[in-house]
């Protein structure tokens, strides 16, 4: 049964308590993926497998999913705002140059991305390696977001050129990555 006093869903939203609650007691729940915000990483047709999350142990470059404006929405950590004794999670979509507008409750996470179902690879984002690429791809996007924001006010051709090159960094990484993980491995049902 969900308990609204802890988290804030408006009446509409029971189907995402449930989720919630499902994954919070260990279960594992899989969605397909509906936007290219990702890509080249998670595309339109890919599957993610979510799991539990916990504000406190997230990683930068983490993929999470979390509910907004009544839609969930799965794109990179970035940092974390505290003050006032609240948090503000800062997210990021790898095909964007800045930060995510607006910031996120820890309140409003739903799961982690525990793996990535691609045609017929599986991405364990679990294992050490993806753990890494997924910092260094966090670590590229965050500094290409700062940088962009500088450079805007310095002109807008540096913007272009800052934003290009990252997405070019980041596309070639994910490319070694997925030639190193080639996994044929179903993802785990539970």
């Amino acid at each position: 049964m969900c308990d609204n006093k802890s988290v804030y869903y408006t009446a509409g939203d029971e189907a995402l308590c449930l989720l919630k609650e499902s994954i919070g007691s260990g279960r594992l729940f899989e969605c397909d993926i509906a936007s290219n915000s990702m890509s080249p990483l998670l595309s339109v047709g890919d599957k993610a497998q979510v799991g539990i999350i916990d504000a406190k142990t997230l990683s930068l470059g983490e993929l999470i999913v979390y509910e907004k404006n009544g839609h969930l929405h799965c794109h990179r950590y970035m940092y974390a705002r505290r003050g006032n004794d609240k948090v503000a999670l800062v997210t990021k979509a790898d095909t964007l140059t800045d930060f995510d507008s607006g910031t996120i409750s820890p309140e409003h996470l739903i799961g982690r991305v525990v793996a990535i179902k691609k045609l017929d690879k599986v991405i364990d984002m679990r294992t050490p390696a993806w753990r890494s690429v997924n910092f260094i791809i966090g670590s590229v996007s965050r500094a290409q977001a700062v940088l962009s924001k500088h450079s805007r006010r310095i002109h807008a051709r540096a913007a272009h050129v800052v934003s290009g090159s990252f997405r070019f960094m980041i596309r070639a990484l994910l490319k070694i990555s997925f030639l190193l993980s080639s996994s044929n491995t179903p993802m785990r049902q539970e």
